[in-house]
This record gives C-alpha cells, structure tokens and sequence, in this order.
C-alpha cells in the first residue's frame, strides 16, 4: 500500500481494494474461472469478466490516489514516485 496516503478512509478502502484484486487475480491464476456448459465453453467471457473487474477497480485506486493528492498534496501517479 502507498504509504503516503493521508485520508484515513482511503487508506483503508485501498487496503480492501488491493486484497480483492489479489484474490480476483488468483482465482484467475488457479484456473477457477473454467465453466463449461451445455457443451459451450464460457472460460473466454468469464475471463474477460474477471479481468474487466481487476481493470475497475485499479481505476477506483488510481481515481483515489488522485482525489487524496488533490485533497492533501503529494504525489498524484506513478511517474510522481508513487510505490504501487
């Protein structure tokens, strides 16, 4: 987690968004997203889905990061020395 977020709030919404890309990206990684039925295979969209969802919620914590910078300074991204 970046250390130099200052709002309380966020600094626990980043910890909880982080635990659940990490346990979205396994369940990716581990192959759990594998669903075939009536002969269809849907791993593809269920893949898909997965990944879309980790995209959104990194946009949540980088739409955070930018709210907490323009709220209390520091750096806004990951070019300004942001640890990610």
């Amino acid at each position: 987690m970046p250390s130099n977020i200052s709002d309380p709030f966020f600094r626990q919404l980043h910890q909880r968004l982080a635990e659940e890309i990490e346990n979205r990206a396994e369940a990716i990684i581990n192959g759990s997203l594998v669903c075939v039925g009536n002969g269809i295979d849907l791993t593809g969209i269920k893949y898909r889905e997965a990944v879309a969802y980790i995209q959104a919620l990194q946009q949540v914590i980088e739409l955070g990061l930018q709210i907490d910078h323009d709220r209390y300074g520091g750096p806004r991204n990951k070019n300004d020395g942001e640890d990610f």
